[in-house]
């Protein structure tokens, strides 16, 4: 090995002092960036990157952005609900428009209850809104198992004179079960006996052309037969005997439900 000095060897420590100096400011950057990332991190800061397509796709996306760029997370959520608000009215709009139709029948139709007295009021309030009320007002009786009518004359009153289509809904609740529980056993006697199936068409007839009413909604539940041929056999005998009382002014329908087999 040759003695002497080195290459680089100097007996000047500027370019020690440079290096560490160097290196001091590097590691201070990188301490620099540190909070700066977590900051972007938590504050959910997306910046853009470049778009990676031809020309024509760059300028239509600037021209129309999806998603407008350099968001945070709470302000990606206003606006994704925004944009979800626009949707849902959009759509609103267009049912809107095509209801008005010539030829398509715009139904504003609501549920009225006598054993709930913020419905009547409701019933008041918003009247002026509708076109077809469904009271519930005809029962029957789980002994005789004939028709029970329960008309409410005051909100009667409020549905004439506001010229509202009155449809009465009919079920077959049994109270002496508990609030609110359907009977099928009840449907099965009268669907099964010709007397009581015919008196009870023929009462329901009998108070829709008593009270002037438009129809009647059949909502019964919690069947007992086999099939669906009693109760279809039924909804046509009620809608045959029904608009044989066919009103003056309005004809008389049996439009039906059945939520429950």
């Amino acid at each position: 090995m040759i003695q002497g000095k080195q290459i680089f060897q100097t007996s000047s420590s500027w370019r020690w002092e440079n290096f560490k100096w160097t290196g001091r400011l590097f590691i201070f950057c990188i301490l620099l960036m540190i909070p700066v990332v977590l900051i972007t991190l938590a504050r959910g800061i997306q910046p853009g990157l470049p778009l990676l397509s031809n020309e024509m796709d760059t300028v239509h996306r600037l021209a129309q952005p999806l998603v407008p760029l350099a968001m945070n997370e709470k302000e990606l959520k206003k606006y994704k609900g925004f944009n979800d608000f626009l949707a849902v009215k959009k759509k609103n709009d267009q049912l809107i428009k095509n209801s008005a139709k010539p030829g398509i029948p715009n139904v504003r139709a609501a549920f009225y209850v006598d054993w709930d007295p913020q419905s009547f009021y409701s019933l008041e309030k918003n009247i002026d809104k509708l076109n077809m009320v469904l009271p519930e007002w005809f029962f029957i009786d789980p002994v005789t198992d004939t028709l029970q009518p329960r008309i409410d004359n005051d909100a009667l009153a409020v549905m004439k004179k506001n010229h509202v289509r009155i449809v009465p809904l009919i079920n077959n609740i049994n109270s002496k079960k508990g609030v609110g529980e359907f009977d099928g056993t009840i449907l099965h006697r009268i669907l099964h006996n010709p007397a009581k199936k015919e008196r009870l068409i023929n009462d329901i007839a009998k108070y829709l052309y008593q009270y002037q009413l438009q129809g009647i909604n059949i909502d019964f539940e919690e069947f007992n037969e086999k099939g669906d041929e009693p109760i279809i056999a039924f909804s046509r005998s009620c809608m045959r005997n029904c608009t044989s009382r066919a009103l003056s002014l309005h004809r008389i329908s049996c439009p039906m439900m059945m939520t429950s087999m």
